[in-house]
């Protein structure tokens, strides 16, 4: 079946192996338990196929390697334990569109021994796509006419956009993809601005017609759909859309000055849709000659409550975190956010390496673990140690504390972040991100 529905808000008011068994530290259990890791590529389409270019590094309490598991063709690894928890690092292979080829590093500390890692792998290359269809065409976007127009977005990737006049905008360079003999997904084309009178308004087409998709451009029009609310903004820098159909929509940062915000309520999939919005502050911001730094917090929302998901608030007081000189990153490799009272911590290192003829090597180290610790990156492990060791420079530093308005229990957290979404945690997720970079 094709589907277009076109729509128009003007306004909404006061509307982001192999292997051997080990003793750790670990309480122990009645029972073998069985970890188990599975690793994929998704293709343009969303379509999944193996991958097998990793290993599983097992490892104690203090990031000490007890043995490895090298990934079947499956992509798959099974780790038997008699442990409650482990502790583990995945090591895989990774390539982006036309670079190198490098290393993807991901550490897991504290993790259920019965529970799995879902690993979606990074391989551009390695990626089949003899039944994925995708081609690149310009959607031209003719809507009612805006005095201004600030933002524009849609659920399929466009390489730039044009203002062509008052009633017409075209995204340039969209990609669109299906699988062979099946129908095109559905796609929205947003634009958002102000109409004479300076109100906010939106006009968005929400479509699987593209025809044969063949064509070098194609046109689809908008009109009007106006949508009466009226809950106070609590957020000045606030980023709504909507969820729905697998994909993100009608995606607007608000401007500083707004009193209303456009959102869509009348599409054939508000049934289905969830809005979201994400809150955002910048509490510090470094900027010097030796590198950058930044401290912010965001929150997150997500509801079929298009109210709930407006009254976005961000707390009043902050953790006094140390953006300057990042104190609690330890010398011993030892590191402490517990004054941030959150529940789970994540860190990630972006490396420079460089190979013989200087290319750049894309190296990456993230850690998904406690708010107190160790570093695994600082402990290292023999097997990359000519790639990637503790000496080796850092060009970027992110580390991100997690608090969920439903859970403070740990092993939700690591769940969800070993690709078992859980949605009730993400509905109302607050997080603050250290960033520095050299």
């Amino acid at each position: 079946m094709k589907l277009r529905y076109s729509a128009l808000l003007t306004l909404i008011v006061f509307i982001q192996g192999c292997g051997s068994d080990s003793t750790t530290s670990n309480n122990a259990i009645d029972e073998t338990a069985t970890f188990e890791v599975a690793a994929t590529l998704i293709n343009d389409c969303g379509q999944r196929q193996s991958f097998d270019r990793f290993t599983v590094y097992l490892q104690d309490d203090d990031w000490n390697t007890l043995s490895s598991f090298q990934a079947d063709e499956n992509g798959r690894v099974s780790i038997d334990t008699v442990d409650e928890t482990i502790t583990f690092t995945l090591v895989a292979e990774m390539q982006q569109g036309d670079g190198l080829s490098g290393l993807e590093i991901t550490s897991f500390a504290d993790v259920p021994s019965s529970s799995n890692l879902s690993y979606e792998a990074t391989f551009d290359t390695l990626k089949q796509s003899e039944t994925c269809e995708c081609v690149s065409q310009d959607i031209n976007l003719r809507h009612r006419s805006f005095a201004e127009k600030s933002n524009f977005d849609a659920s399929a990737t466009f390489i730039d956009w044009v203002d062509e006049s008052n009633q017409l905008s075209v995204f340039q360079g969209t990609t669109l993809c299906r699988e062979n003999g099946e129908e095109w997904p559905v796609h929205s084309f947003t634009v958002f601005g102000r109409n004479l009178q300076g109100q906010l308004i939106g006009s968005s087409e929400i479509t699987n017609d593209f025809g044969d998709a063949l064509l070098s451009s194609l046109d689809i029009s908008a009109i009007q759909a106006t949508a009466p609310y009226a809950p106070p903004m609590a957020q000045t820098d606030l980023v709504v859309s909507q969820l729905f159909q697998q994909r993100e929509h009608f995606k607007v940062r608000l401007p500083s000055d707004a009193t209303t915000a456009p959102i869509f309520d009348s599409h054939p999939f508000i049934d289905e849709a969830r809005h979201k919005s994400i809150s955002h502050q910048d509490i510090a911001t470094i900027d010097s000659l030796f590198g950058n730094s930044s401290y912010q917090v965001n929150r997150q929302i997500i509801s079929t409550d298009v109210y709930l998901t407006l009254d976005n608030t961000l707390p009043i007081t902050h953790p006094s975190l140390d953006y300057e000189t990042y104190s609690e990153l330890g010398e011993d490799g030892n590191y402490d956010y517990s004054l941030a009272d959150s529940d789970m911590l994540n860190i990630t290192f972006v490396y420079d390496i460089k190979d013989a003829s200087n290319n750049a090597i894309p190296v990456t180290w993230e850690l998904f673990g406690p708010v107190t610790g160790t570093l695994p990156m600082t402990v290292g492990i023999a097997e990359i140690d000519n790639i990637v060791n503790p000496q080796s420079d850092v060009k970027t530093t992110q580390i991100t504390l997690y608090n969920s308005e439903h859970t403070d229990n740990y092993n939700n957290y690591i769940f969800h972040f070993m690709g078992n979404v859980d949605e009730e945690l993400i509905s109302d997720l607050t997080w603050y991100q250290l960033s520095l970079s050299f």
